[in-house]
């Protein structure tokens, strides 16, 4: 053998070559938008037709640059959902989408910092659905209002955090990621349910108390109501009024 590569292998390092100069200059200030096929060529020595014989747009460099991720992402996604039991789904989401950000920090860099990525590709309704079945997951089936909140400010929390920090060791950034959403993850009901009023400051608008309770505080109340429970208790365990309870239950106030 002379050393030189084999047609094939040829092939392979070029494609990964364009990849890697692609993702530099997507990375900059304008980045997808801002960048053209002769500027890559340019970036590698080799003329446009040359690039077109292993890529045929700009596009599909974004498609084959992104998919590592994306499938990444989505097999996380996958394994969660297979899960028993809201708990261990949620662990799952949480773990496999830190594992699956952090081993394609520069792609996901790539794509949070380039808004035009993200709304005007094929790429960016890909990552927006994936980071939306990530937050159902978490929310857990028949989520309130409060419940797909907390899901959406997780989600979109652990990603922007890798963005930011993104000189931070994967390794050490794993350990905080991990512990913050635990901490976000205990406080993340299994039903949705208005939280307790902090004591010593206003809890509505007037600073009474709640004057609304999620879907799921509101199928309990009915239940226990109807077991015959009464209204100032049930009122009492959910930091609401009695009016409160009344107006959700459909029932007469006494």
């Amino acid at each position: 053998m002379d050393g030189r590569q084999a047609p094939e292998e040829f092939r392979r390092d070029t494609r990964q070559r364009v990849l890697d100069a692609a993702r530099e200059l997507f990375a900059r200030p304008g980045g997808y938008r801002a960048t053209s096929m002769r500027q890559i060529g340019e970036r590698l020595g080799v003329t446009k037709a040359a690039l077109y014989y292993h890529f045929r747009s700009k596009d599909e460099i974004l498609q084959c640059l992104t998919a590592p991720l994306l499938d990444a992402l989505d097999a996380a996604l996958d394994a969660a959902a297979a899960e028993r039991g809201l708990a261990r789904v949620r662990r799952h989401v949480v773990d496999g989408s830190v594992a699956a950000m952090l081993a394609h920090r520069d792609v996901l860099t790539m794509l949070l910092r380039d808004l035009a990525l993200l709304s005007e590709t094929a790429v960016g309704a890909r990552l927006a659905a994936v980071m939306v079945r990530g937050q159902d997951l978490l929310a857990g089936p028949d989520a309130g209002l409060g419940q797909r909140i907390r899901a959406f400010q997780l989600t979109s929390g652990l990603a922007n955090t890798i963005t930011r920090f993104a000189d931070v060791p994967a390794e050490v950034l794993r350990v905080h990621l991990l512990d913050g959403a635990r901490v976000v993850l205990a406080g993340l009901p299994a039903a949705d349910e208005a939280p307790p009023a902090p004591r010593g400051r206003p809890r509505g608008r007037a600073g009474g108390r709640p004057r609304a309770l999620g879907q799921g505080a509101v199928d309990r109340a009915r239940e226990r109501y109807r077991s015959g429970e009464p209204v100032e208790r049930i009122a009492q365990e959910l930091g609401v009024s009695r009016a409160t309870v009344y107006r959700h239950l459909n029932a007469p106030e006494l």
